[in-house]
């Protein structure tokens, strides 16, 4: 394939964008897909700190090195990588070509070296904000995360890099004033259409589930009663399984229904919802104050267990009504996670001066 590419804005012609992404987030894959096929796209392993301090402690306290846990989704970090990254920036600086380059950070601390180093070879940082600032339930790791937060801010006030939020919520805890708000969607298909199974199970898919932003009371429960439930997602407290979401197709496809158990302040989406919505599976989702009119239209919506149980059984029941959200499920994608908005979004963003 041919690489190159003219891109014009006035008088300015750009050769041969390159986007450089570090593999922390399944978000890569959606960015991957929705930039111009003729633009170069670099993955390179991740970075973060906690893997390299797990490894020091370890080799300081049993003198071996370990192999951290793989979480699907969110890419392989190794220490190695600091240096791999900073050399691949180096390597593709525009400084020592006419190339336009782009660099997509995803973690706020582990990542600011790298935006710095960017800033400094002439390559455009864009930095994704995927959570909230506050969920940082040590005190130390918040302080960190809301002063650097701070450098991002003043870095994108001077324009030298972009900050981009996956929902408002996030925006507002880390210097709101400025970036782009954008929600997730779904750009290639699975290719997969669940069907209605009146002895199903629900299907509740979520990384660190004893994180504060999912409801404990309600994913206790729903843990215990495995008669009704399948759950999936990493973690360092329960006993559960980190699927790729290759390996969650099936589950979507033989599954009853989809369940989020998110609470405020975080967001009440997620990739894996994005999926159920894909897959035309029903969405059952915990009730919270962030949730749009237009959001709960297309699903149906609980406040505690009891009630949970009661819409579960509702489906079970009634083939109508689980088709009828099934179809609702769909069309979420399109009413409110439009495809076509992501991916000019983004070409918008890499044809930016």
């Amino acid at each position: 394939m041919n690489n190159k590419i003219l891109y014009k804005s006035k008088n300015i012609t750009y050769q041969e964008i390159k986007v450089i992404n570090l593999n922390s987030h399944y978000y890569c894959n959606l960015i991957r897909d929705s930039l111009p096929q003729n633009s170069e796209y670099i993955l390179l392993n991740d970075f973060d700190i906690r893997t390299l301090l797990v490894k020091i402690n370890y080799l300081i306290r049993y003198r071996k090195l370990i192999k951290t846990k793989n979480i699907n989704g969110w890419g392989e970090s190794s220490p190695i990588n600091l240096i791999k990254i900073s050399l691949s920036l180096l390597k593709n600086s525009p400084i020592f070509s006419k190339k336009k380059v782009f660099l997509i950070t995803h973690r706020i601390f582990d990542h600011l070296f790298f935006v710095l180093l960017a800033i400094l070879l002439r390559i455009k940082p864009i930095t994704i904000f995927h959570g909230r600032c506050e969920n940082s339930t040590v005190k130390i790791i918040y302080k960190l995360k809301y002063f650097t937060s701070g450098i991002y801010f003043l870095l994108e006030r001077i324009k030298l890099i972009h900050r981009y939020f996956i929902h408002g919520e996030s925006k507002l805890s880390y210097f709101g004033k400025t970036g782009i708000i954008q929600k997730p969607t779904v750009i290639n298909s699975m290719g997969i259409r669940a069907s209605y199974k009146n002895n199903g199970k629900s299907l509740i898919v979520c990384n660190y589930p004893e994180r504060p932003y999912f409801s404990k009371t309600i994913f206790l429960k729903s843990l215990k009663n495995k008669e009704h439930f399948l759950f999936y997602g990493a973690s360092n407290k329960y006993s559960s399984k980190s699927l790729t979401r290759n390996e969650l197709k099936e589950k979507y496809k033989n599954s009853l229904a989809y369940v989020s158990i998110l609470i405020e302040p975080e967001n009440y989406y997620s990739l894996t919802l994005l999926d159920a919505c894909d897959a035309r599976l029903p969405l059952i989702c915990l009730k919270h104050r962030f949730m749009s009119e237009k959001f709960k239209k297309h699903v149906i919506v609980y406040s505690n267990y009891q009630e949970l149980e009661y819409q579960i059984k509702k489906l079970k029941e009634n083939k109508s009504h689980w088709e009828k959200y099934s179809e609702l499920s769909y069309s979420l994608l399109e009413a409110y996670f439009s495809k076509s908005n992501f991916i000019n979004t983004w070409r918008d963003l890499i044809n930016a001066k």
